[in-house]
């Protein structure tokens, strides 16, 4: 967990670094995104892509958001969810289709 912490870490230094580059990290069994604030961001899945779970985690103060293409999309419609340590982190959904909006 060490290892992965320290990673996270490094990701939101090079973010701020960095503001116009797309950052992921990439692990044999798991990708992460850094996803920024007020751009919708598509992220799109190869159907090779056997384990297809998802989870959506805020590092810092609440934020809201909206899903298309997860089993549970968040903010359906106009609506929004918050999520944050403080709130609420989905660590469990799961991707559906070949294509996730955020």
């Amino acid at each position: 967990m060490d290892h992965s912490m320290s990673n996270l870490s490094s990701t939101a230094k090079l973010s701020k670094q960095y503001p116009n580059l797309d950052i992921a990290l990439v692990g044999r069994e798991n990708l992460m995104y850094l996803i920024r604030p007020y751009i919708k961001h598509k992220i799109r899945i190869s159907p090779e892509v056997d384990h297809k779970g998802c989870g959506l985690i805020r590092f810092g103060h609440n934020v809201r958001i909206q899903t298309k293409g997860l089993k549970w999309d968040m903010g359906e419609g106009h609506e929004f969810w918050q999520i944050g340590w403080s709130n609420f982190v989905s660590t469990s959904n799961e991707i559906v289709g070949e294509e996730v909006e955020i």
